[in-house]
């Protein structure tokens, strides 16, 4: 792991539940020292949003970024791990919109309100 950390990565897991076997599989995630960073997974988030993952290329992200395909692969070394963090992307934005309504929000019937339009605006 301390390989990754000198990089500038770290290793994330992801287990895939299946009926014979779990399976765990660990890919390298940069950090996000980069503004580039958020903004290509916010982008990368929008575009998945848009046509969906397999309709999602990195060349129409680039052109969409106007940024070259060459920085995208920079922080994301293949398409797969690119996916893998607009995923997370994604899940950390839903997770600090339940969190912020948690802590200020005390009634619970609007906790649920607030959480359920957030939830839209992700769909």
């Amino acid at each position: 792991m301390s390989q990754f950390i000198k990089k500038g990565l770290i290793q994330i897991g992801v287990i895939i539940y299946t009926r014979k076997r779990n399976i765990r599989i660990s890919f390298p995630f940069p950090m996000k020292p980069e503004p580039q960073v958020d903004q290509i997974l916010s982008e990368g988030f929008e575009s998945v949003s848009d046509g969906g993952v397999r309709a999602f290329t990195v060349d129409a992200l680039s052109k969409r970024l106007a940024m070259s395909k060459k920085t995208i692969y920079k922080f994301f070394p293949t398409k797969e791990n690119l996916i893998h963090g607009i995923m997370h992307f994604a899940l950390d934005q839903i997770n600090n919109v339940f969190t912020k309504v948690m802590k200020e929000e005390p009634n619970p019937a609007l906790q649920y309100i607030k959480i359920m339009e957030a939830i839209c605006k992700f769909a």
